[in-house]
């Protein structure tokens, strides 16, 4: 499946990609997230109606109507579910690996020091 990720502005990115996933998975677009769904929905991940206001020049959205998630949005967001979870796996391992890695530096540090302890008393003859 290709990569149709919509556009995000890089510093919105996590808060893009959980109200995909919000919307992508069955929730009711709240105002708040009307932005996220008329993104979705000119990706073709939703169908919907998106109706901008005419009368400023910002062309924010005042209406949202019959916003459902497509095939294509309902994979997509088992796509996010996934790399969510390789990500969450992947920080406790990185966790694991550090609490291992220290444990098995203090245990050799301990035997260095045992080992240098015990060559420094034969060279001084104790």
């Amino acid at each position: 499946m290709p990569n149709t990720m919509p556009s995000q502005n890089k510093s919105n990115s996590v808060n893009f990609t959980a109200a995909y996933l919000r919307l992508l998975t069955g929730q009711t677009p709240a105002p708040a997230d009307w932005e996220a769904a008329a993104e979705l929905i000119d990706a073709g991940l939703a169908t919907g109606r998106v109706h901008r206001e005419s009368t400023t020049g910002q062309r924010s959205i005042d209406l949202l109507t019959g916003f459902a998630p497509t095939l294509q949005g309902r994979l997509y967001a088992q796509q996010l579910q996934e790399q969510a979870k390789a990500r969450s796996m992947l920080g406790r391992m990185r966790k694991w690996v550090w609490v291992l890695a220290g444990a098995l530096g203090g245990v050799l540090a301990e035997s260095a020091a045992g080992m240098l302890t015990e060559a420094m008393k034969r060279l001084l003859g104790w």
